[in-house]
């Protein structure tokens, strides 16, 4: 069948380009003729959540069949939801699912948004570190999730031990100008932040400083005691260079902290803040 030849392809491929989060209409519509294919495709895998390990090996099929088939499924992709994978310490399960994550993501060069939701960063950091000299812990990140082309990093609906963990999986991805850190809590551990190692790794990528110029915070309780940890993105190796920022809160123990760290904030983007939302109900 060939579309309508009355109406222009562009126009067409506009009127698919708006069913982007219709993925029933976008699937028939991929059926009904080759012209509409390629911008039915490119809505249908632009993001990509992959929720357990199930869909993770159904994924790799789809990627590794796509491959063998020339469609370019693989560079579809701009946003990727990390699996809430389970992490055993150490052993031939362990090795089975980052194995398994690699051979996701190293298919994947055009991820632009990656979102960290629900996800056990802790359990991560822990299998991947090495005693080791020369260990770092970015290059051991990276070698799971490599991501050319990361813009935006989300954290979302997480508990960590330390901000610290965050930031040292930021510090895996130079590239990162957009961080979303929404419905975090600690829970109060402290971990020293090895700028060393993350300076070292970024300088061996040629990179300059990591730095974010949008940021964005919501129902994010930072204790007092983790103030500092956070500040930490306003010194080298990170740098805070803020075009937008918002910062929301509803919560009345952590509003003290982030004043003060808002504070400092606005200050230091002074010169380049051009759009500013907070909202506080304490």
């Amino acid at each position: 069948m060939t579309p309508d030849p009355k109406l222009p392809i562009e126009v067409q491929e506009c009127i698919l380009v708006q069913l982007h989060d219709d993925y029933e209409t976008l699937k028939a519509c991929s059926m009904v003729c080759r012209a509409w294919s390629w911008a039915t495709r490119t809505q249908l895998f632009r993001r990509i959540e992959l929720r357990n390990r199930c869909n993770c090996v159904l994924f790799l099929s789809l990627l590794e069949e796509s491959s063998r088939a020339g469609t370019g499924v693989s560079n579809l992709v701009r946003e990727l939801q990390l699996p809430r994978l389970g992490f055993p310490n150490r052993g031939a399960r362990l090795d089975r699912r980052l194995e398994l994550l690699r051979s996701i993501t190293r298919r994947l060069p055009m991820v632009e948004v990656l979102r960290v939701e629900n996800y056990r960063i802790d359990a991560l950091l822990y299998c991947l570190w090495s005693e080791d000299e020369g260990f770092n812990m970015q290059g051991a990140i990276l070698s799971i999730l490599s991501f050319p082309n990361l813009k935006t990093l989300q954290f979302s609906y997480m508990e960590t031990e330390s901000v610290t963990e965050l930031l040292e999986f930021l510090g895996a991805f130079p590239t990162v100008s957009t961080l979303h850190l929404h419905h975090i809590s600690t829970r109060g551990g402290s971990i020293a932040l090895d700028r060393a190692a993350i300076q070292a790794f970024v300088t061996g990528r040629q990179q300059g400083p990591i730095s974010i110029q949008e940021l964005s915070g919501n129902d994010f309780l930072l204790s007092r005691e983790q103030f500092s940890e956070i500040t930490a993105l306003m010194a080298h190796p990170f740098e805070l260079a803020l075009k937008r920022l918002e910062w929301t809160n509803q919560g009345t123990s952590s509003w003290m902290p982030c004043a003060l760290l808002l504070q400092n904030m606005v200050h230091g983007a002074r010169v380049t803040l051009e759009h500013l939302l907070l909202d506080f109900s304490p």
